[in-house]
């Protein structure tokens, strides 16, 4: 792969995207199974070289047959592509990039989120459930060929 300059312009959390269910973490019982999606959504800025890709975990657990939300938490992490040269085709009205930087702007992202879903979940019963290590080049192969503007949800299941 050749060099590529693509910038991380910040990292932010979407405060109004998140929320923390504190009832329900107070009557979560040991044990019980928690589930978390992970949610992937790009957003392009139009005429400029911006690609905002916003990642959310969101947990959630089964209690007397009703699925309960734990928490969702969103973050957002902006990118500047225009130095990548051939590897994207930017207009005003879309943007279209390579699968392997897609994948790497996914890679850091997924690592933000993971960082800051621990911060976040540190000391709570989720402490013990963090967003796993994803292989992002065999989500990209999945979807590679689709027109969504974004990933399917992907689910884990755990039970500790």
């Amino acid at each position: 792969m050749e060099e590529l300059d693509i910038k991380i312009k910040r990292v932010k959390e979407m405060r109004k995207l998140s929320s923390v269910n504190r009832w329900e973490l107070m009557l979560y019982s040991a044990g019980t199974p928690i589930d978390l999606d992970i949610s992937a959504d790009f957003i392009t800025v139009p005429g400029t070289s911006e690609l905002r890709v916003q990642l959310g975990a969101h947990y959630t657990c089964l209690r007397a047959q009703i699925v309960r939300k734990l928490l969702d938490y969103v973050i957002e992490v902006s990118f500047d592509v225009k130095e990548i040269g051939g590897k994207a085709d930017i207009t005003d009205s879309e943007m279209l990039i390579d699968p392997e930087v897609l994948a790497l702007m996914l890679s850091v992202g997924v690592g933000a989120l993971r960082g800051m879903v621990a911060l976040r979940t540190e000391g709570s019963v989720l402490e013990k459930h963090p967003v796993p290590v994803l292989r992002i080049r065999d989500l990209i192969t999945k979807v590679s060929g689709s027109s969504e503007a974004s990933l399917p949800e992907i689910h884990f299941h755990s039970e500790r």
